[in-house]
């Protein structure tokens, strides 16, 4: 059976359709520095919690979005000297004398409100936090209150401010003992002491907040195993949430081959060797980072053997650990941060399993590599574009170059600018994908179908993504205050936060919508064939539409096919490039809507009847022969000439495929007229 080119649809809405794409990005990386949510250079310093201090709080990330506050307690301890006679506090301790009366107490209503305030100003900033607290800043033990339990009070005061701002802190550092919080140097260190500090801060902090410790050896004295056990099996049977909470924070890195004593000898004891520690890192989701150790330049260079790739990979480490965070990144005065600086990338020298793409960083040297990293670093290395009417799906290929991934949820939106106009897209189906889910060195496809925005004109338009990791306060009606920026060159756009993807042609089409009536001649059986659009589906992976036909009208008899509309009117609709009868409303000037038929010689106004726009009318397209004749509301239409019959525009086609007009050049969308137990089926296929 050979059906001629069907009609346009019959009152149709009219929507918009994607014709054409084209990247305007370069799928490399530039190279350049920035900061995305929860990684990277992470500015802090010390303050101090005093009674009855001003509760206005410190201004978190001022020097940039993401930072390690470290706040000290001392005010509210006794503040006794770690040593051999825990004799009361020296001269030296005159800095951090407790002035309230000497006592273990609680921490005030006004210490609390500045760190909450504190953490306030970082969510208005669009910041991160990850926060220590102590009772000293310096490198002499002690201060901690005499009375131990009063640590575990301070730290359930604590844990409930917290737990307000789990937008803001993706961990904690565990802290409260020893100089500087690092759980060394101090009466406290004993395991029964620190099991019981890091029980706490495990019930007072939400169970997706991760606590980091100084050392494995904190970690395994609390879960009473050792090394060998725990790694060797043990950790698979653990309790899930516990382990996914547990993470480190290195305060002594890459000071000596075994990070001052974060790392040991392994082999059994409670202490990780630094390859058990890494295979650990390797499965979390958690940051890792701290600072560098303050080292001379001629014990590093006699001793420390972690920056030459003949002895070990340093870069394969960053990425098993998924570095995230360093506080001494730019501490261009310090032995470790001078010698990355003048040691140089190449992808031979640092090779390793599973490296991404990182030919744009050759020859750059590690410092600069190593904070470019930190975290996640996207770039997109391919962009595919399905266009359908009404919408469309994109395929953006997404590459993690960076040591980890995004540690909170993230919200993804399409934007369209173009023409002094800029739309969010509403976004359809599954296409709620998470950037969270690429990990660092992996690459993935990230699918987005999304719906054009009501009322977006014709014409071209850039295409962004707008990703945000998303925090507490905001709603999704403004612009995201901590947004991610892709890598790519010339991709940001930082008044509409967001990522340039392509630019996209998008043109007049229109929706073959269910119910919609359809109009064919069957040159075979000498006869007119009408019928609707039924329900979609997909296959091939292309949207269908199927297409239920009536039964046909024998050539040279009088038929009709008739449908209830609503009378809108169009606007416009493409010329057909098929030979087709049809019928359609069109707008005039003042947007009335004005009927048009379809037959040979191309579209006719009709006249004989005016109608309200949204009026509800009957339409009827009698066939006899090759003729046709269109009435509204039992009104017989006729042309300009007068003419009630007009010729239908239909001649002999031997094609299997029917091929209907979309917008521009291109035909949008092409149908195959199949037959199943003698009932003709028709299928539209949207490409």
């Amino acid at each position: 059976m050979r059906i001629l080119q069907s009609v346009v649809t019959l009152l149709a809405a009219a929507t918009l359709q994607a014709a054409t794409l084209e990247s305007t990005i370069s799928f490399v990386d530039g190279r350049e520095l920035f900061e995305n949510p929860g990684c990277g250079y992470a500015g802090g310093g010390w303050s101090n919690l005093t009674p009855g201090m001003s509760t206005s709080g410190n201004n978190l990330c001022s020097s940039s979005r993401n930072c390690t506050k470290l706040w000290s307690m001392h005010k509210f301890s006794k503040g006794y000297v770690y040593g051999d006679t825990h004799a009361v506090q020296t001269n030296h301790y005159a800095h951090i004398t407790n002035f309230v009366g000497g006592a273990d107490i609680p921490l005030d209503a006004d210490a609390l409100l500045a760190v909450s305030n504190s953490f306030l100003k970082c969510r208005r900033n669009g910041g991160t936090c990850i926060p220590r607290f102590a009772y000293t800043w310096d490198g002499w033990g002690g201060a901690e209150p005499d009375d131990f339990e009063m640590i575990i009070v301070h730290i359930h005061q604590l844990g409930a401010v917290l737990s307000q701002f789990r937008d803001v802190v993706p961990a904690v550092e565990c802290g409260m003992i020893g100089a500087y919080g690092e759980m060394h140097t101090s009466r406290y260190t004993g395991r029964e002491y620190q099991n019981r500090v890091v029980g706490a801060w495990l019930e007072s902090i939400p169970d997706d907040m991760a606590l980091l410790v100084r050392s494995p050896q904190v970690w395994m004295n609390y879960l009473g195993t050792t090394t060998s056990a725990f790694i060797g099996g043990g950790m698979d049977s653990m309790d899930q949430t516990l382990r996914s909470r547990m993470g480190f924070y290195n305060d002594g890195y890459l000071g000596t081959d075994y990070d001052y004593g974060t790392w040991g000898g392994g082999g059994g004891t409670a202490t990780w060797s630094r390859d058990e520690g890494r295979a650990f890192l390797k499965g979390q989701a958690v940051p890792y980072g701290g600072e560098f150790a303050g080292v001379s330049t001629s014990y590093f260079d006699e001793n420390v053997h972690l920056l030459d790739p003949s002895r070990f990979n340093i870069v394969a480490e960053w990425y098993d650990t998924h570095l995230s965070y360093l506080r001494t990144i730019r501490a261009y005065d310090m032995t470790i941060v001078q010698k990355l600086t003048n040691t140089f990338f190449s992808s031979s020298a640092w090779a390793f399993d599973g490296m991404p793409g990182l030919s744009e960083y050759e020859g750059v040297d590690l410092r600069k590599f190593c904070e470019d990293h930190m975290g996640y670093r996207y770039v997109v290395r391919g962009v595919s574009f399905a266009g359908r009417t009404g919408g469309a799906r994109l395929d953006v290929e997404i590459e993690n170059t960076g040591f980890g991934q995004l540690l909170f949820d993230d919200l993804i939106e399409v934007v369209l600018s173009g023409g002094g106009v800029s739309a969010k897209a509403p976004l359809v189906g599954d296409s709620q994908t998470s950037l969270r889910a690429i990990r660092g060195g992996s690459t993935a496809v990230v699918s987005v179908d999304f719906d054009y925005p009501a009322n977006l004109p014709p014409g071209e338009y850039e295409l962004f993504l707008r990703v945000s990791a998303p925090l507490a306060d905001e709603t999704g009606d403004g612009l995201p205050r901590r947004p991610v920026r892709f890598a790519n060159d010339e991709c940001w756009n930082a008044s509409l936060r967001a990522n340039r993807i392509c630019r996209v042609s998008i043109g007049d089409g229109y929706d073959f919508a269910e119910g919609t009536l359809w109009f064919s001649w069957d040159e075979d059986a000498h006869q007119s064939i009408g019928g609707k659009w039924g329900a979609g589906g997909t296959e091939g992976g292309f949207p269908v539409r199927s297409f239920e036909l009536d039964s046909g009208v024998p050539s040279g008899k009088s038929g009709d096919v008739c449908v209830t509309v609503t009378a809108e009117a169009m606007g416009e609709i493409p010329c057909p490039s098929g030979d087709m009868a049809s019928f359609v409303f069109l707008g005039d000037r003042q947007g009335a809507p004005v009927p048009h038929g379809y037959c040979a010689g191309g579209w006719r106004r009709l006249y004989g009847v005016e109608v309200e726009e949204g009026a509800q009318v009957e339409v009827r397209i009698r066939v006899a022969g090759r003729f046709v004749q269109y009435s509204i509301n039992g009104a017989v239409l006729h042309d300009e000439d007068g003419q009630r019959w007009l010729p239908s525009a239909v001649k002999p086609s031997r094609i299997s495929e029917l091929s209907f007009a979309g917008s521009g050049e291109a035909h949008d969308f092409f149908g195959i007229i199949g037959s199943d137990g003698g009932a003709r089926s028709f299928r539209i296929f949207l490409r």
